[in-house]
């Protein structure tokens, strides 16, 4: 037993030496990119969540807008994003693959946790400024809340996982994932 958790612990450094390795290839080293891990995913959500209040009002059919929004859109743009930082993902890595603890799902795993906590750092972050100016109120079940977040992190997940072997597997499948993602 004691192998099994020293080798998962060498594993465990393995991702987040590849999960740094990603931050800095990303974002890069300057000045405000790390900050992009939060405003990326608000880049795209504010602007939808804005337009559709100044649209549809505060208020469609009984159900307040922008909690429904905010709780909605979020969750579908880690499954969007995810799924298109996977594609050809092993393609673009393989040179770290030549070292002898790097494994395909040590990559995969450190690129769905970056998404992840970057969606999930942008959703508190909203939470916050959409709580102090009234627009949300805390949601009225909060373990529902958060079993239904992570269920849309399991499923984003578990797609990037199938929608990155296909992908590896077959090039028409990033041609199509894209156009697909967006219909959603």
């Amino acid at each position: 037993m004691s192998s099994f958790c020293r080798g998962l612990v060498i594993q465990w450094r393995v991702v987040g030496a590849l999960l740094i390795r990603e931050i800095y290839s990303r974002f890069g080293r300057e000045s405000l990119g790390f900050a992009w891990i939060v405003a990326e995913p608000l880049v795209f959500a504010l602007p939808v969540l804005f337009m559709w209040r100044a649209i549809r009002g505060s208020q469609e059919h009984g159900l307040a807008v922008m909690p429904f929004l905010w709780s909605g859109y979020l969750p579908l743009l880690l499954f969007r994003h995810l799924g298109g930082r996977i594609l050809l993902f092993i393609r673009a890595n393989v040179p770290l693959l030549y070292h002898r603890r790097v494994a395909i799902f040590d990559i995969f795993l450190a690129r769905a946790l970056l998404e992840t906590f970057s969606n999930l750092t942008a959703l508190v972050v909203s939470f916050a400024v959409f709580y102090a100016v009234g627009s949300v109120d805390m949601p009225r079940d909060l373990p529902m809340f958060y079993l239904g977040y992570f269920y849309m992190i399991w499923w984003a997940v578990a797609s990037a996982l199938i929608i990155g072997a296909l992908c590896e597997r077959t090039d028409w499948v990033a041609q199509v994932w894209m156009p697909f993602s967006n219909r959603t």
